[in-house]
């Protein structure tokens, strides 16, 4: 009877053992659906990266699960930063086939630019970006989720430029079109305080974060200023009566009047803008970036139309000679339309999230007018290197 007791004692404890374990599981699971479905990337203290979402986190750690290894158990003593990001999804790129860590391009606010135009992919609120040129540096700030103000200024801080882009919700979540408009103004600052400008565009992009292609069509408009103004031709050209002569100045009229006054249609600049930019990963956290701004302007061209004769004596010699001068007055007219063109490809290392480098090899071509109407096109290459971090 004892034993029998016994035995019934033994088979109640491992009954009572089995149902108290279902009930932990039961708990824990119950645990896990309670938490938000939210992507997040971790970042451990000694550097290492996780995506994927997060089934609990009781406090003292936290399981997530990844697309590359499963579920992972990560101490919340190990954590330097948990930051939500944007899941796999179709508008964003499949994850499935990459690696720990390999969607860094993914995800953040450099996704949202290229080497210097954006596109019109929305910037996460608070999700901030510096940008470090050779030649000075870029503060942006997201205000909203589709609002972002941004300073781009020299290391001298002159010039100095302001900028700002709305992305507009897109309500079909399935397209993987987006639109925004933004414009750039500035001044030439202390260095060049006469001197202002401002560029107005709107943005269309058809793709993801990581692969996609946008086109951009806008206005610009810049005042040189006097500082800036260009030798474009005399204002005024005379001629003996004789019309086999060629034009020339007389030494003997510049005295008295001011043929060297120099006409100037460069200080004031408005131009159509056309852009076509895009991005592609190639490899791991490696990207092609595709940048180009192309300028159509009015060419103007030197004319002398507006004739006036004048007879002055010239008492230089021994004998006092009356010269009698034809004076053609100097204008401009437009004759066509003149392109500059600015191309910007490279490529951009993520180094891991929140920070990347680009080096790109851009250059400018432009036609450049001499006095005469004479015209050649220019190219410059212009490399540089440039660093981004997210803040």
């Amino acid at each position: 009877m004892r034993l029998t007791f016994s035995l019934l004692i033994i088979i109640i404890g491992f009954g009572c053992s089995n149902s108290f374990s279902q009930v932990t599981v039961d708990s824990t699971e119950s645990e896990a659906a309670s938490v938000e479905n939210k992507y997040y990337l971790i970042i451990k203290n000694d550097g290492s990266e996780y995506y994927g979402y997060v089934l609990k986190d009781d406090g003292r750690e936290v399981l997530i699960d990844t697309k590359s290894i499963g579920k992972v158990f990560i101490k919340k003593s190990d954590i330097k930063e948990m930051r939500v990001v944007d899941p796999p999804s179709a508008t964003n790129g499949d994850k499935a086939g990459l690696r720990n860590g390999d969607d860094l391009r993914d995800a953040g606010p450099f996704t949202t630019r290229y080497y210097f135009t954006t596109n019109a992919l929305p910037i996460k609120k608070k999700e901030n970006y510096a940008l470090i040129h050779l030649y000075g540096p870029e503060v942006h700030f997201a205000l909203t989720d589709n609002l972002s103000l941004g300073v781009m200024a020299t290391w001298i801080a002159s010039p100095i430029a302001l900028a700002a882009k709305y992305s507009f919700n897109n309500s079909n979540t399935e397209s993987d079109i987006n639109f925004a408009v933004g414009a750039i103004v500035g001044s030439g600052g202390y260095l060049a305080p006469q001197a202002f400008g401002g560029l107005y565009f709107g943005t269309v992009t058809k793709g993801n974060r990581s692969s996609n292609i946008s086109l951009s069509a806008g206005f610009t408009h810049m005042n040189l200023g006097s500082d800036f103004s260009n030798y474009s031709g005399y204002k005024y050209q005379f001629q003996r009566e004789d019309p086999s002569q060629k034009y020339y100045v007389s030494p003997s009229y510049n005295s008295s009047n001011k043929e060297y006054e120099y006409l100037d249609y460069r200080s004031n600049i408005n131009s159509v803008v056309l852009g076509i930019s895009g991005i592609k990963s190639v490899g791991n956290k490696v990207s092609f970036i595709f940048d180009s701004m192309i300028f159509f302007s009015n060419r103007k061209k030197l004319v002398y139309n507006k004739e006036t004769y004048l007879s002055f004596d010239d008492n230089s010699g021994p004998t006092t000679i009356t010269n009698n001068l034809l004076v053609q007055e100097g204008s401009f007219i437009n004759d066509g339309i003149k392109p500059t063109i600015i191309f910007m490809p490279g490529m951009r290392f993520s180094t891991k999230y929140g920070s990347a480098f680009q080096v790109v090899l851009s250059g400018i071509i432009f036609e450049r007018s001499s006095y005469n109407n004479s015209r050649e096109f220019i190219g410059i290459p212009i490399p540089t290197v440039s660093w981004l971090k997210a803040f």
